[in-house]
């Protein structure tokens, strides 16, 4: 049996960074999974800086140990999806958690793609969590339209075959009011929003009948949904399969974003979840704030300030994100 990711001491470090506050370590379960995922959003920040700072510029290393120093030790920065999730990963595993790393597909709107939506490549890394027999999608490092909670998916997931009924929301009972950090019922609310639903990443936007498609159980999957807070339809954020990826799958992604992808080379791209369920963005000099549960696109949800240069960049990075020039 391979020894847990993390020491005892380094648990009880990240634990003191997400502002754990029990002297108890934690335990498996759905309650410790939801209260540490939610914990973590809100402590620490999804973002590029050592790409755009020049005072922190640095290749980022996803390798465990570079991690843990930058985002909970010396640093005490944030990061993107394979620091922020692999960290997260390494933790749960030495808590004693099942979880198996995979990866997903980014949705955008784009018009000219078949069914309105275009997506990525197999760039986002996700968690898959099982707890009493079911999957659990968890994913602490999106940064935008970040699922809050964990989310079950449908029973046969894992076998990539057609939902066998609804995956319904289980934060329903008053007990989840006390457990959940910050404003309970905008998370809740929140994540109630959000769902999944089968479908081909050839057809993203459209919807499919895994009955009536042949070799669903090699091309189909999943798309996780978030619906709007007015009448509009739900959009698509990401397309995956329970397919477990390793870390030698991560170190090539890694280095693509870093070279190639043009909206994080071209850009400073800094996020922190709220404890109303909002969040605050910043994207190279415009700071955002989101009322709980807006979408990036809605602009009657948000308020946002334009920064006059480079000092007052530095100066929102250290007041909203807990960033400064000499965190590295």
């Amino acid at each position: 049996m391979a020894p847990p990711p993390l020491t005892a001491a380094e648990v009880d470090a990240y634990l003191q960074r997400i502002r754990w506050g029990d002297s108890d370590t934690p335990q498996p379960s759905l309650e410790v999974l939801a209260r540490l995922m939610r914990l973590h959003q809100l402590a620490i920040p999804f973002e590029n800086a050592s790409m755009h700072v020049p005072e922190l510029k640095a290749p980022i290393s996803i390798e465990l140990s570079a991690v843990f120093a930058k985002l909970v030790v010396s640093g005490r920065r944030g990061g993107w999806c394979y620091e922020q999730n692999g960290l997260f990963s390494a933790v749960l595993r030495t808590l004693g958690f099942d979880v198996v790393d995979g990866a997903a597909r980014v949705a955008a709107a784009d018009p000219a793609s078949p069914g309105g939506v275009r997506l990525g490549a197999h760039l986002h890394q996700v968690l898959f969590v099982s707890l009493d027999g079911r999957r659990w999608l968890v994913d602490v490092g999106f940064g935008g339209d970040q699922l809050p909670l964990p989310l079950l998916l449908p029973a046969g997931a894992e076998r990539h075959l057609p939902p066998d009924g609804d995956a319904a929301c289980p934060y329903a009972d008053e007990r989840w009011a006390g457990l959940i950090p910050g404003d309970a019922a905008a998370t809740l609310a929140l994540q109630r929003r959000f769902s999944v639903r089968p479908g081909l990443p050839s057809a993203p936007g459209q919807a499919a009948d895994p009955a009536s498609i042949d070799n669903w159980e090699l091309r189909g999957g999943y798309f996780l949904r978030k619906a709007s807070r007015g009448a509009g339809e739900p959009r698509d954020i990401l397309w995956f399969r329970l397919d477990e990826h390793l870390q030698q799958d991560y170190e090539v992604a890694n280095q693509h974003v870093q070279m190639l992808h043009p909206y994080f080379t071209g850009n400073l791209v800094v996020a922190r979840q709220l404890p109303c369920g909002g969040r605050v963005t910043l994207l190279n000099d415009q700071l955002r704030w989101y009322s709980g549960g807006a979408a990036d696109g809605d602009s009657a949800s948000r308020e946002e300030r334009q920064l006059a240069g480079p000092d007052e960049v530095a100066a929102a990075l250290a007041e909203h994100f807990g960033i400064s020039a000499g965190s590295n």
